[in-house]
């Protein structure tokens, strides 16, 4: 189809059409689960929540910069943060005060409150007792000492701190509207925002259009007067961007489907930037033959990821031996899952399974569930399928649904095998291994507790407390032995955030995280 003919089509759809000026457009695939910053935990609604909101702290690449504090001090010993707020206001011209962070942070720890990422306020004193329902609310180590100064109390000495403020759980809310309504995220009219950008229209399945908030406290540094965001299959992408009706196609909030990369490449300014991700198997370990250690650790030895990011991938991405990203150094390649024995797998299931009075034909046929989008999903599963085939002799069928009912069929743990994807809320290893330290925690995607795992966590704790960090390390990489060794899920390749754009839009920060931020964006002429 020509430009002049997919013009002419979307004058005549859903699609609504773009004045330039400040104005870009990019694709977000599909609806965001949640605009509720506290209940934010895919990629794309992460990325949303701090399109239209503002925590304490604000990312600039590798930068953290004051927001909303104006600024803080630290005590000598790194647990007390006295943060001074500046002059800001939400989108109804209600004053941003501390109390709306303690608000906020309570409320997502209160127990009848769902919110996966949670976990992350853990950090402050008593949050995790809150959660758990030992201590009440009103034990919280935040206190809004006046409107303007905000006084947070840390378990223990963090050293990421101010990043894990630019994350939208530790975002505030305004009290009076959250108290009013509950459900003010849900629809254009109620949804109050602090952020440089505020939600001006939102049609379901269809697109949303984020303009500059004139009541932002730094709106002067927001050059955007709006982003258009779609919500179309890569492919249509692909011709809007070709066609000059999108400007930013992929990562973080899509994803390039692998058999348009190589044109992706050759038409437009294209970008690869290794990540903090990490794809991964899901393991449902209560299945009679998955809750086998052994079993579980021939699925993992029968994958050939050098195969899979080569073939696939283009060595777009890289082969994942742990869970936790190289970036962090903890182990360079851990030899549990080291290439090359393939082979030798199917002699090593056939003994471990002769030694329980079972064989290889003995075992019923498996099923892999995936969502349907993205669609690389079904290339990766295929693959694996094929491997466990060759290399095992063991069956796997492939079972593909909407995205919102595999993620729902895996919270309730309807299913044997599928797959997930991990990125880094903040840069730290820790932030990969404590989802694991409790079975039941939300966010635990493996399900899976380990006391000996727990003694190394809490030893690191320990570390961190007496500023230790060389120690700190050598307890978290026992950690990651103990989690690889014991296999609750099976790490299948590092992410890359890959992307393709208009060559106008300047000053968009993507980082290794998966986050992403138009408020410095502009368009050159």
């Amino acid at each position: 189809m020509s430009c002049q003919a997919y013009k002419s089509k979307q004058q005549s759809s859903f699609l609504p059409s773009l004045k330039r000026g400040q104005g870009i457009s990019i694709n977000i695939l599909s609806d965001p689960l949640t605009l509720d910053p506290r209940k934010a935990f895919l990629l794309r609604d992460i990325n949303l929540s701090k399109m239209f909101m503002d925590g304490l702290m604000r990312e600039k690449g590798d930068e953290i910069l004051p927001a909303i504090a104006k600024s803080y001090k630290i005590s000598e010993d790194g647990r007390v943060y006295t943060f001074f707020l500046r002059e800001a206001f939400w989108t109804n011209g209600d004053p941003v005060v501390a109390s709306d962070f303690v608000y906020s942070w309570k409320k997502s720890l209160a127990q009848d409150f769902m919110s996966k990422m949670s976990f992350l306020l853990f950090a402050i004193k008593n949050a995790h007792s809150i959660k758990s329902g030992k201590l009440p609310v009103s034990a919280l180590g935040a206190i809004a000492q006046d409107d303007e100064t905000l006084i947070v109390i840390l378990e223990r000495p963090l050293l990421h701190f101010l990043e894990l403020l630019t994350f939208p759980v530790f975002f505030p809310i305004n009290r009076k509207i959250d108290q009013e309504n509950e459900k003010w995220h849900v629809h254009v009219d109620s949804f109050v925002s602090n952020g440089p950008f505020r939600l001006d229209s939102w049609i379901r399945n269809n697109y949303m259009i984020a303009k500059k908030n004139q009541q932002y406290w730094d709106s002067c540094s927001v050059r955007l007067s709006s982003i258009h965001m779609f919500m179309v299959s890569a492919d249509i992408g692909m011709k809007m961007l070709s066609c000059g009706e999108l400007d930013w196609e992929g990562s973080p909030f899509s994803i390039i489907p692998l058999d348009l990369l190589d044109r992706f490449q050759k038409l437009y300014s294209f970008v690869v930037v290794p990540s903090l991700g990490t794809m991964y198997l899901r393991i449902n370990g209560k299945d009679p033959f998955l809750k086998r250690k052994s079993f579980r650790k021939a699925l993992a030895h029968a994958i050939d990821r050098e195969e899979m990011t080569k073939n696939l991938f283009q060595g777009f991405l890289q082969p994942a031996y742990s869970f936790v990203p190289p970036f962090f150094c903890l182990h360079e390649k851990l030899p549990l899952l080291n290439e090359g024995r393939f082979e030798k797998m199917k002699h090593f299931l056939e003994r471990e399974l002769k030694m329980e009075g079972y064989h290889i034909e003995d075992i019923p046929p498996f099923t892999l569930l995936i969502g349907n989008e993205p669609r690389n999903n079904y290339l990766v599963a295929l693959t694996m399928i094929e491997q466990w085939k060759k290399n095992l002799g063991i069956r796997v069928n492939l079972e593909i649904v909407e995205n919102k009912m595999a993620i729902s069929r895996y919270v309730d743990e309807q299913f044997q095998l599928g797959l997930g994807g991990w990125f880094a809320d903040y840069r730290d290893p820790m932030n990969f291994l404590e989802i694991f330290y409790e079975k039941h925690a939300p966010v635990n995607i493996a399900n899976w507790e380990n006391v000996d795992y727990q003694k190394t966590i809490e030893d690191s704790y320990a570390c961190a407390n007496k500023r230790d960090w060389e120690k700190r390390k050598t307890k978290l990489c026992e950690s990651e032995m103990i989690l690889m060794e014991d296999l609750p899920l099976i790490p299948l390749l590092h992410f890359s955030i890959i992307y393709a754009k208009n060559n106008n839009v300047k000053d968009v920060f993507v980082t290794e995280k998966g986050g992403i931020d138009f408020k410095w964006a502009y368009l050159s002429s």
